[in-house]
């Protein structure tokens, strides 16, 4: 880990700060611009071509155009992070003069001042990432997200998406990852570019096979609707499953059909009383699962396990299982 800073000017690869980077790399932090002077933002140097820009304030714009000749060319990749006491202060339209180069936005409010509008955001004709955090209005007009035809990404998961907002989401056919709460699959259009879904409060899933045919990785948390997972099974090209807090449900299904899947984190079920594992190309496994049900985890159902990793109440418990892999693969405790 390294992070190296000069003032207001932060330099990372996997530090992890509050508005942490989506991305491992080299990146340029900057915060309070308005209180460089003419001479530091002209004396800025960076080499990388990822640049975040911390937005506390409503920003001044000619040091914003300083800025953009300074360090900001034709490859620089920007994204902007609003944290204001009021974002809905702060229009995109401030941002007009380096609007080719914004990739991302990602809007954080944690004040009483909720966010009621993202109205502008299409100045952003190559924006790709769009993370809205926390408060913000719950029947927010996403509408003009489907203008922004470069859109690959979308976190909006604070509350359930609306009936008005899923016309919009239904447009997304560029998507590659969501973000969401509260998803009901009988509501989606097919979102054919799909590959990464994370969902709290799953309403349904029965159709995702059909609406999101090439998901590679899913994640689903706290979701009590939820009784079965056969959908699973629908879903062809998954590499990884995670499942955290689904309490109503009884039987895993067999996932063996699923030749792609690698890795597999399973929570906090506590009415789960079957869970056949047999695959083959299985590399990583999680569990934190109630201990009886986990008699077919055992080395010759996994041949190709690389690792597993267990928390099962007690260390009694959980060497039970992890002596079956020991010599075999790596083992820990999760």
């Amino acid at each position: 880990m390294r992070r190296i800073t000069s003032g207001s000017i932060s330099f990372n690869d996997d530090y992890p700060p509050d508005i942490s980077n989506p991305v491992n790399t080299n990146y340029m932090f900057i915060e309070k611009l308005n209180q460089y002077t003419e001479e530091q933002i002209i004396g800025l140097k960076h080499e990388d071509n990822k640049l975040r820009l911390l937005i506390e304030e409503q920003p001044d714009i000619e040091k914003l155009k300083l800025l953009k000749e300074a360090i900001i060319n034709e490859t620089t990749e920007v994204t902007l992070v609003m944290r204001s006491n009021n974002n809905n202060l702060i229009a995109f339209s401030y941002f007009e003069c380096i609007s080719d180069n914004i990739i991302g936005v990602e809007s954080y409010n944690y004040t009483e001042n909720i966010l009621k509008t993202i109205e502008g955001i299409s100045i952003f004709r190559n924006l790709r990432s769009i993370v809205i955090d926390a408060l913000y209005d719950n029947k927010l007009c996403i509408d003009e997200l489907v203008s922004l035809e470069k859109l690959e990404e979308l976190c909006m998961s604070f509350y359930p998406i609306t009936k008005y907002q899923y016309p919009t989401l239904n447009k997304l056919n560029r998507l590659k990852r969501l973000k969401i709460k509260g998803l009901d699959s009988n509501m989606l259009s097919c979102l054919p570019n799909l590959e990464t879904l994370t969902c709290f409060n799953l309403k349904d899933g029965t159709h995702l096979g059909i609406k999101a045919p090439n998901l590679r990785s899913i994640d689903i948390y706290r979701s009590p609707k939820i009784l079965n997972l056969n959908f699973l099974l629908d879903l062809k090209e998954l590499r990884s499953i995670g499942l955290e807090g689904l309490s109503n449900v009884e039987e895993m299904p067999d996932l063996s059909s699923l030749h792609s899947l690698t890795g597999m984190s399973l929570a906090n079920m506590k009415r789960l009383q079957s869970f056949p594992l047999y695959h083959e190309n299985l590399k990583n496994l999680l569990l934190q699962l109630p201990f009886d049900v986990l008699d077919n985890i055992i080395p010759e159902n996994l041949p190709n396990l690389k690792h597993i990793s267990v928390n099962l109440g007690s260390d009694k418990k959980n060497g039970m299982v992890l002596d079956r892999f020991k010599g075999i693969c790596e083992v820990g405790i999760w």
